[in-house]
């Protein structure tokens, strides 16, 4: 618990960070674009949560599921998306 604690506090600090490079393009329309994603972000992690919730049966396996699938789910995106491996100022050229 006590190492659970850190990491996801700087997983929180890699989303934000994230999320500012997402919305660099939209720059006139931040505010607006910012709350979308917010919203997406929430429901997709409502969704997730309450899968990994619903199969916990005091043991670590659903949690441990949930995570390598979430985890498979992002790397599977990152290279559907093609942007893995440029940098940010190399897609907004």
């Amino acid at each position: 618990m006590a190492a659970n604690c850190p990491a996801l506090f700087l997983l929180g600090l890699t989303f934000g960070n994230c999320n500012a490079i997402a919305l660099e393009r939209l720059g006139h329309v931040a505010g607006l674009a910012a709350a979308i994603t917010a919203s997406i972000l929430t429901l997709v992690s409502i969704a997730v949560a309450a899968v990994i919730g619903l199969s916990f049966d005091m043991t670590l396996v659903p949690i441990f599921l949930g995570y390598a699938a979430c985890g498979a789910g992002a790397l599977a995106l990152m290279t559907v998306s093609g942007v893995r491996g440029k940098r940010v100022s190399q897609r907004a050229a």
